[in-house]
């Protein structure tokens, strides 16, 4: 098959997001396909294989708009029109509108529903959430109209978006398959495991706070990722919890898998909001390839699938108690454990992994030009 010309577009994730840097980029490139990447980023270089071309690196909401997507045009005018040009943020329709305009072949890519998440934005005043909320879905609607093609991870996405357009393609944020097999430990668990974004949406106070909490007291949360809140690590840092926390900091694809691995379980304690309700977030599917359990709070999709495959323990209220006792649970119950994460990885192994998931990405490139 012949070699497609690819470039992925983002002005707010970071350069090695897992979704657009690991299992995008690094998948399309390793199936021989042209591909850059435009990102804020220091310098241009490659990356672990990925060309990066660099956009300022944004202080404020206010300079992403005025200096980083600018800059982002401008580099992705150079490119020929036979170039795919494939974005991953909504504030980036109306650059996706230009391009198009300009002649090239347009993906909106769909990671969640923003306009749900919009309407509990703390920093969005609350007499504005619902006006923003709704001019942010027509213009989804109108644009979708003049884009080659849509890309979302879920159904309801999936279903909203193909009101508008018929070029629509669910590509699922399931996790990579390493070529090396994971195998479950045999080792005694120690600690519990959250590795990703670290915002208080995600429920990390809520954890540091469980920790102190679970007993016996030798029990340590690992936390690994990058505080993406201003304030957030300074507040953490005064709970009684962090004295039991193991701040890793960034890790990599192979360390997260390590790491997880040898955990008594994954948490996956998001907020309950509507947004989450209908997000299959990737922290579950990391959780059960490496074999452990999930300890998820009451969301609609990551409900459905951990009860189908028996793989974790919903939490009906996720408060720090609750995380506490589900942890304790699972400690003092290995077999079932080890049971759970069994179903959970082979569940993975079967239904929910990204090589399937990237080829009907290429497919749906290749229908588009």
């Amino acid at each position: 098959m012949s070699k497609l010309s690819i470039v992925q577009l983002s002005s707010v994730h970071p350069t090695r997001d897992t979704r657009v840097f690991y299992k995008i980029c690094k998948g399309l490139v390793k199936k021989g396909h042209d591909l850059e990447l435009i990102i804020q980023h220091p310098k241009d270089e490659i990356l672990e294989g990925i060309r990066i071309k660099s956009l300022p690196i944004a202080k404020s909401k206010v300079e992403r708009f005025l200096k980083v997507v600018p800059t982002l045009l401008k580099k992705a005018r150079k490119y020929p029109k036979s170039a795919i040009m494939h974005f991953h943020d909504p504030e980036l329709i109306p650059i996706g509108i230009l391009l198009k305009i300009l002649g090239y072949t347009v993906i909106y890519d769909v990671h969640e529903d923003v306009t749900k998440d919009m309407l509990t934005k703390e920093w969005i005043p609350k007499p504005l959430r619902s006006f923003l909320s709704y001019s942010l879905g027509r213009l989804e609607a109108l644009s979708s109209r003049i884009f080659d093609g849509i890309v979302t991870v879920t159904d309801p996405i999936a279903e909203r978006f193909m009101r508008s357009t018929q070029s629509v393609v669910q590509v699922r944020n399931y996790p990579i398959i390493p070529s090396k097999s994971v195998i479950q430990s045999d080792i005694e668990r120690k600690y519990i495991a959250y590795i990703g974004g670290i915002t208080t949406r995600r429920g990390i106070p809520k954890i540091v706070d469980a920790i102190e909490k679970v007993e016996p007291e030798h029990i340590k949360l690992w936390l690994g990722g990058t505080f993406a809140e201003k304030g957030l690590f300074e507040s953490v840092k005064t709970k009684k919890g962090w004295d039991r926390t193991n701040f890793l900091g960034w890790v990599n694809h192979d360390e997260m898998i390590e790491i997880l691995r040898h955990a008594i379980c994954g948490l996956l304690t998001l907020e309950v909001i509507p947004s989450h309700n209908e997000s299959l977030n990737v922290k579950m599917f990391e959780y059960m390839l490496c074999g452990i359990p999930v300890v998820s709070s009451d969301l609609k999709l990551p409900k459905q699938i951990i009860n189908e495959h028996q793989a974790g323990i919903i939490i009906r209220e996720n408060t720090p108690e609750e995380i506490a006792k589900a942890v304790e649970y699972l400690y003092s119950n290995p077999n079932e454990a080890k049971e759970m994460g069994r179903r959970g990885q082979e569940a993975v192994m079967k239904f929910y992994n990204w090589e399937n998931e990237l080829d009907k990405l290429e497919s749906f490139y290749r229908k588009l030009i």
